[in-house]
């Protein structure tokens, strides 16, 4: 369904928590991971035959197309519950997909109204300038761009924490280079599962809500041979950027708050299968995470804020 033709007439605009709550319901019940999976699928992958053409590109700027900021919604608000592997119905997969568009622009209805109605009073009353408000500046920040392509996040790890190596090493036992390198080959271990279930799906020999999910799943055990790496290494980086074992996302309890989901982008699907339905994620947080663990050891965090500035300092 056509998300530009979800937008709900004024009268029927309910408040943003509401939509949030309901979407929050939505998006812990049993094997709804499989919808999001799909969701990922069809929102970042462009898929071509032959050579590129403009016209393969032409979905990654639709209109109907969810952005990392939406997805990452529906991630975290799923990590706020245990996650149900069960493969629903097809019917039912798909009754998934489309309630979550319709939330979501729901969300964005309510969202872009709250803006219109301060900046119509601001106008009327002439009394101040509207974009001095938090709550007209929110619609802009959610939608907005990414910072950065992956490839710039996971190539500047190494340089980011070159003078914290030491420290990451003793406390979190993560080699930040093998961790930027694992980020790099994960990327390519990716690929190449979506080119071989994609012949599998073509064939018949499996359903598109199953093949969806194995898409975006890999075992420490495949990581460490692409890295050519212990996998108790692999293991130790993989669960630094997970959620540890009976942690949900609590504190995700309305949009403005901390999503766990941008921190710990690994989901933990067995004892050596994990999945990461967002690639971009690892990279992202490769580069903005450790610095908060800095940050919480006091007696580290003014080297820390020492060493990032030095880091900003040399880059520029």
């Amino acid at each position: 369904m056509k998300r530009e033709n979800l937008t709900l007439k004024k009268q029927s605009i309910r408040s943003e928590q509401e939509i949030f709550d309901d979407l929050s319901t939505l998006c812990t019940k049993q094997g709804f991971i499989y919808a999001i999976a799909a969701i990922c699928l069809r929102d970042n992958t462009i898929i071509y035959k032959d050579d590129l053409k403009p016209e393969d590109m032409a979905p990654m700027f639709s209109a109907t197309r969810l952005i990392r900021t939406e997805v990452m919604t529906l991630i975290g608000l799923m990590m706020r519950a245990p996650i149900d592997f069960t493969l629903p119905t097809y019917e039912t997969f798909l009754d998934y997909i489309e309630k979550a568009e319709q939330l979501l622009q729901e969300l964005h209805d309510a969202m872009t109204e709250s803006l219109r109605e301060i900046i119509q009073s601001n106008v009327v009353q002439s009394t101040s300038n509207p974009f001095e408000s938090a709550k007209v500046l929110r619609e802009s920040i959610f939608y907005g761009a990414d910072s950065a392509y992956p490839f710039q996040y996971r190539d500047l790890v190494p340089h980011k924490y070159k003078s914290d190596t030491d420290w990451l090493l003793q406390n979190k036992s993560v080699d930040i280079q093998v961790a930027s390198d694992m980020c790099r080959n994960l990327n390519t271990f990716l690929g190449q599962r979506l080119a071989e279930i994609g012949r599998e799906f073509a064939n018949r020999s499996a359903s598109f809500p199953s093949v969806t999910l194995r898409l975006f799943t890999f075992s420490l055990t495949e990581l460490a041979a692409l890295t050519g790496r212990p996998v108790e290494e692999i293991r130790t980086i993989v669960t630094a950027f997970a959620l540890p074992d009976g942690q949900f996302n609590d504190r995700f309890t309305s949009l403005h708050e901390f999503n766990a989901a941008y921190a710990a982008p690994f989901i933990r699907k067995g004892p050596d299968e994990y999945i990461l339905l967002q690639p971009y994620g690892i990279a992202e947080t490769l580069y903005e995470t450790p610095f908060y663990w800095m940050s919480d050891d006091s007696n580290y965090a003014p080297t820390a804020f020492k060493h990032r500035g030095e880091f900003t300092e040399t880059f520029t």
